[in-house]
């Protein structure tokens, strides 16, 4: 989507399976991610999902083996763990992004290999990615902040955005009295190097509770 940044962003990765995998796999594929993190500098989240488990879709959808930053420090110091055999919210999300953005590494084509997601249940999937807003966003100005614009954009004209692509149109549209988070969050986002910010938390809060109330309306009228 023509914005990774070393800083902020992962690599996604869905691979589909068409059988169980056994333990043995599962930490095959984690030494594997592990290692290309190491060697390449990069953040990966990865789900491997079994194929039957898409079809008929069930929401939360299942995931067969699970890698992302939230579990990375336990997979390097617990040789037996796994993050397996569970439901993920954010998998909705992914499945959009990927029919609407996604490239084909291997295989079949995305259209058939992924189910449709109904728009609805996209929604509530990035909704609840920045459901904490609120009180996370003081500490995680960037992610909150592209994100929101990212869901309000999707409310508003149905188009599956990069936060990047998000927070431009924001400034177009949301009001003035926000543009300067927006701004500084972009700023930070798209930059090569680290850059010195002073945010205003007030103003953080204040547009996380506005984003959020609008988000949530709406959700409630599609009802």
């Amino acid at each position: 989507m023509d914005c990774y940044n070393r800083t902020y962003s992962d690599i996604d990765l869905l691979v589909i399976i068409h059988h169980n995998l056994t333990s043995h796999d599962k930490r095959q594929f984690i030494s594997e991610i592990i290692n290309i993190e190491n060697n390449l500098d990069v953040r990966i989240e990865m789900s491997i999902l079994l194929q039957e488990s898409l079809f008929p879709l069930q929401y939360p959808i299942a995931f067969e083996l699970h890698y992302s930053k939230d579990h990375r420090a336990r997979y390097h110091r617990d040789a037996s763990y796994l993050c397996e055999n569970g439901k993920d919210d954010d998998l909705a999300a992914h499945i959009v992004v990927t029919h609407e953005r996604g490239k084909v590494l291997y295989g079949e084509a995305i259209t058939s290999v992924f189910p449709d997601i109904d728009r609805k249940m996209y929604l509530v999937s990035i909704r609840n990615d920045v459901a904490d807003a609120s009180n996370n966003i003081i500490y995680f100005p960037v992610y909150y902040c592209l994100n929101l614009c990212r869901v309000d954009y999707f409310m508003k004209e149905n188009k599956v955005t990069s936060k990047k692509e998000a927070g431009e149109w924001a400034l177009k549209h949301l009001p003035a009295r926000f543009h300067h988070c927006i701004e500084l969050a972009l700023d930070v986002y798209i930059s090569e190097i680290e850059l010195e910010t002073k945010w205003d938390q007030k103003q953080l809060t204040a547009f996380a509770n506005t984003m959020l109330e609008a988000i949530n309306r709406n959700i409630r009228e599609k009802k």
